[in-house]
């Protein structure tokens, strides 16, 4: 009787082992794919922060399709900031758009890191790429899809799942601080900021010419 209820204490031990372990296979990839819910009624702007996996690929020669066939590799990023400074490695990133809406949504994804060298940009929906991009500081500034002193991606949600993967090399820091942004927002930010640059441009040149003037007046 011991030996019996020892058997079956054993077994159903063996079973939660077993039914945590698969809550946990199919927990960890919503850590490292997280999704945002998307709508016309949105904030103007979301911060993606640390809300990514991350893959570090140290050969810096794996492809996209490669890092979407991945059964290991991928990461939650378990610091404050995504910032991985100096590093010799490619870092790859990934997390979901979900436009919960029947109509196609447009959206910019700020990189607001100017000095990264190689940025690669992908969005997919069912697995098919949509919109690619190959960015990085040594590229002509006319070359940018929005000419801003930031790497700007715009593109355009379908309605349902889409994913976003971004490859960052650089010989600097490696440093993936995204903010995804409504159009019109983004851009009535940046004149704002324009606007607050250029006045202090201006004050700044008043009070050299003012000092100029004093000194040669003297």
């Amino acid at each position: 009787m011991l030996t019996h209820s020892f058997a079956r204490a054993l077994l159903v031990f063996l079973l939660a082992v077993l039914n945590g372990s698969a809550l946990f296979a199919q927990s960890a990839p919503a850590d490292t794919f997280p999704a945002f819910a998307l709508s016309s009624r949105s904030a103007e702007h979301i911060d993606i922060d640390t809300r990514m996996g991350v893959l570090i690929d140290a050969s810096q020669a794996l492809t996209l399709d490669q890092v979407m066939q991945a059964q290991s590799g991928w990461q939650s990023i378990r610091r404050s900031a995504p910032n991985f400074g100096f590093t010799p490695d490619a870092h790859w990133f990934r997390f979901q758009l979900h436009n919960v809406t029947e109509r196609p949504l447009d959206r910019l994804i700020e990189l607001p890191i100017a000095f990264l060298d190689d940025v690669k940009f992908y969005h997919l929906v069912n697995g098919k790429i949509q919109t690619t991009y190959a960015l990085g500081d040594a590229q002509a500034f006319a070359l940018r899809p929005v000419r801003h002193p930031h790497f700007v991606m715009p593109l355009t949600l379908s309605p349902g799942t889409n994913e976003i993967y971004l490859r960052i090399a650089s010989t600097g820091t490696v440093e993936a601080t995204l903010r995804l942004w409504e159009p019109l927002a983004f851009h009535a930010t940046a004149i704002d900021n324009n606007l607050l640059e250029g006045a202090f441009v201006g004050v700044l040149l008043i009070m050299v010419v003012y000092n100029l003037f004093l000194f040669f007046s003297i």
